[in-house]
Parts: C-alpha cells; structure tokens; sequence
C-alpha cells in the first residue's frame, strides 16, 4: 500500500504542529529542521535529505534551526485498520478468518468465504 507524501513549507519564526502521527515519514528537501515530540527526552536535527519516524502519538513540532524557510515531505503513517491487519496476520490469524467469525457471530447466514 503506497501512501502520498504531502510537501509542507516553513518559513523561519513559524513552527509546524502535527498530532495523532505515529509512524508518519518525514524526509527533509531543503534546510535544517529542529523537532521535537511530546514526552520525547531528545531534540532532533534534520538536514536535507534526512528522514525521520515519528516515533509518539502525541504532539510534533518542526521549526526552522537555521532561521532560513525548510521544505520537507510528510507521508502519513499507515491506516490504523491496516495496521490491526498486518499485526493479525503475524500472530498467525488471518483477515478472512477474523471477518468469517464475526459473520457468524452476527448469525449471517451467508459467511464470507
């Protein structure tokens, strides 16, 4: 599944806020950016070029550094429900047998097959 990055501009004295981003990708264009997370103990610098993970689920902020605009591209994290998926599967239960059980659970006659 591939997601859209999303091309945010900067300019210096403003400051970027993101919340609810766990696991969203920034990849730095141009300039040097200082970002921090909430309940995060370490600030984070990011050059052109350099990507980061948003590792919190709580507040992001992304300001300039050097007092010059930055440019980075922000791709979202992925769907929640995609995610539910996937860790299903490792667990070893697969998606088609979690909807099966819960036709049947609903008394469907016609179970998905």
């Amino acid at each position: 599944m591939r997601h859209e990055s999303k091309r945010q501009r900067v300019e210096p004295q403003q400051i970027f806020k993101v919340e609810h981003a766990k696991g969203a990708i920034i990849h730095m264009r141009s300039g040097l950016a200082w970002l921090t997370e909430t309940d995060g103990t370490d600030d984070h610098f990011l050059g052109a070029e350099q990507t980061y993970r948003i590792r919190k689920q709580g507040l992001v902020l992304i300001e300039s550094a050097d007092r010059k605009r930055i440019e980075f591209e922000m791709q979202p994290p992925p769907h929640a429900f995609s995610c539910r998926l996937i860790r299903r599967a490792a667990r070893g239960v697969s998606p088609v047998q979690r909807l099966k059980a819960r036709w049947k659970a609903l008394g469907s006659e016609k179970p998905v097959k």
